[in-house]
């Protein structure tokens, strides 16, 4: 959509007060829309609730955020998940898929939280990427990794901000994850890693990790990235500073992530003590 400027390190201007909470705000889209994470976590929860899926499901799918895709969630045509405010309700009438156990849980939050602020929220792009990495993405117990880990699960990790199709092996797409348009999501690990925190600790200073402004002490809480076929998705571990592998069942908190409308108006200078209020 254009170039996108985001927000990396010790930040300490980039507060916003919206909806009578506090985020921040994390990158300014190529379309000019403004992508904010809220300041704290919420809701221990599980990715996946694997005794929700009945055993024809396969480990691969419990990464996706929508499963079963009627269509595949690719750049030319993403997934887009449309929100009625006459109902308060979410629709995937645009291609059918099975949601996340994380996925109801975000919108259940939006439907709490953010009704009355609905117009002034884009539909925005999220990316969950089951693009192939590397291993064996045929079916075999070894299993494969999924893009965002080859691209960062390294020492010299090469982050991006164009979210790649669900491409297997093969070059044929998946019918889970991908590209979604929607009022409401998570941050992915490639704009986690932009924002200054890696899968490998940084100058192995746990005080150089603690003063990122998307640190939070004691807490862990999902991306919205899968790393292995084996029904793993990325956790990013705070007291660490680095990301974590671990299964789609185990508990987490989440952070909502939403995207403002571009022509969006505010007052305050975004410090601590005088955030960004949207009017």
């Amino acid at each position: 959509d254009g170039e996108s400027y985001y927000f990396r390190g010790a930040v300490e201007n980039n507060y916003v007060k919206f909806a009578d909470m506090l985020w921040r705000i994390v990158r300014i889209n190529g379309d000019g829309s403004i992508r904010l994470v809220l300041s704290k976590a919420i809701n221990s929860q599980n990715f996946y609730n694997y005794y929700e899926l009945d055993d024809s499901v396969s480990q691969h799918e419990k990464v996706g955020f929508t499963r079963g895709n009627t269509i595949n969630c690719t750049r030319a045509h993403p997934c887009e998940v449309t929100y009625d405010s006459s109902n308060n309700s979410f629709n995937n009438n645009k291609f059918v898929g099975i949601n996340s156990t994380i996925k109801d849980d975000l919108e259940n939050w939006y439907k709490e939280n953010l009704k009355n602020e609905n117009e002034k929220i884009a539909q925005g792009y999220f990316c969950n990427d089951t693009s192939y990495s590397s291993g064996r993405d045929d079916g075999s117990i070894n299993g494969f990794y999924y893009g965002s880990y080859g691209r960062l699960w390294n020492t010299k990790p090469i982050p991006i901000l164009k979210c790649p199709n669900p491409t297997k092996q093969d070059g044929s797409l998946r019918d889970y994850g991908g590209i979604y348009k929607t009022k409401i999501g998570l941050l992915n690990t490639d704009e986690i890693n932009m924002a200054g925190l890696s899968g490998f600790k940084l100058n192995n200073s746990v005080n150089a990790t603690s003063s990122n402004y998307l640190y939070l002490f004691g807490v862990q809480w999902w991306s919205m990235t899968p790393a292995y076929s084996s029904a793993n998705a990325y956790i990013f571990m705070n007291d660490y500073g680095d990301f974590y592998l671990s299964y789609t069942n185990s508990g987490a908190l989440i952070r909502p992530t939403i995207n403002l409308k571009p022509d969006v108006q505010v007052t305050g200078d975004g410090t601590s003590t005088n955030p960004y209020i949207v009017n």
